[in-house]
């Protein structure tokens, strides 16, 4: 099992399409491999992952039907350091993420709900040209009240 040790990372740069967050899982999942991520930890990250890459697709995205507009692009970060597993997006937007409680008959609109409950933390940090969204797991386990 992964605890404490030196910093990891990786980045995944992504055109902001609708494939986006298949390939942003795909990327998760060799990488959470790779650093031997126990798989409870891994379904959440992906999970994780899945709703920040929808978010920045569908509210930071550039609208591409003009000429010579060309497609967002986002980046997938992964940090694993001191036993914790961050997941971060960055995009070109410096909308700040809001967490909301979605009407029941709204189809959407649940994505923080579910990043704030698998993740131990979340957050979002404004950088020059954009913003990173990220949610912090333990590797020793989730914490949405299962064990």
């Amino acid at each position: 099992m992964v605890s404490g040790g030196p910093l990891l990372s990786s980045r995944l740069d992504l055109a902001s399409d609708a494939n986006m967050a298949r390939w942003g899982r795909a990327h998760v999942h060799a990488v959470c491999t790779q650093w031997g991520v126990p798989e409870s930890v891994m379904d959440d990250a992906l999970l994780i992952a899945s709703e920040l890459l929808t978010n920045a697709q569908r509210h930071a995205s550039v609208p591409t039907g003009q000429p010579g507009r060309q497609p967002a692009r986002c980046a997938l970060l992964l940090w694993l350091s001191q036993g914790m597993l961050t997941i971060g997006v960055r995009d070109g937007s410096t909308h700040r993420p809001r967490l909301h409680t979605p009407g029941t008959e709204q189809e959407s609109g649940r994505g923080l709900l579910l990043v704030a409950c698998l993740a131990q933390a979340w957050g979002h940090e404004i950088e020059p040209g954009g913003k990173v969204v990220w949610g912090a797991s333990s590797t020793q386990g989730s914490t949405c009240g299962r064990t």
